[in-house]
């Protein structure tokens, strides 16, 4: 029996080697990422959210992967421009996203939303952070 607000939703982070450290402004990032899986664990009534943490060459890649995430829905659409205020009935989620999307694109990342790969159902948030010179030595 399912409790009250409680949904089988399972959360698996994962943070890769050579991933641990950025120099970033810390709150920002943080506050950014955890907008990202909160709306992920809210849009999931069941099934699984994944957070990666990786680098990929000279950037730093995360991935929130969810699925009850929809690339096409009016939520998400707020990361990727300037939100619709008319809509009232998404207008929390959507100042939310567009505060990530603001925070994160003050320090310089992108972000895209994709499909889930091999037709499973969810999609992807990936978010591209700049590595400097001095965090890319040894």
């Amino acid at each position: 029996e399912e409790r009250r607000g409680m949904r089988p939703v399972h959360v698996r982070v994962a943070v890769r080697e050579g991933a641990e450290r950025i120099f970033a402004e810390r709150e920002g990032l943080a506050r950014a990422l955890r907008i990202l899986a909160e709306h992920a664990i809210d849009a999931t009534d069941s099934g699984e959210v994944a957070l990666l943490c990786e680098r990929q060459g000279a950037e730093l890649q995360l991935s929130v992967q969810g699925d009850g995430l929809s690339r096409e829905s009016v939520e998400l659409s707020a990361l990727l421009r300037e939100p619709d205020h008319a809509d009232r009935k998404h207008r929390s989620t959507l100042l939310r996203l567009a505060i990530a999307r603001e925070l994160l694109t003050l320090q310089g990342g992108r972000i895209e939303i994709t499909d889930v790969a091999s037709g499973a159902a969810g999609a992807v948030v990936v978010v591209r952070m700049p590595i400097r010179a001095e965090e890319r030595a040894p």
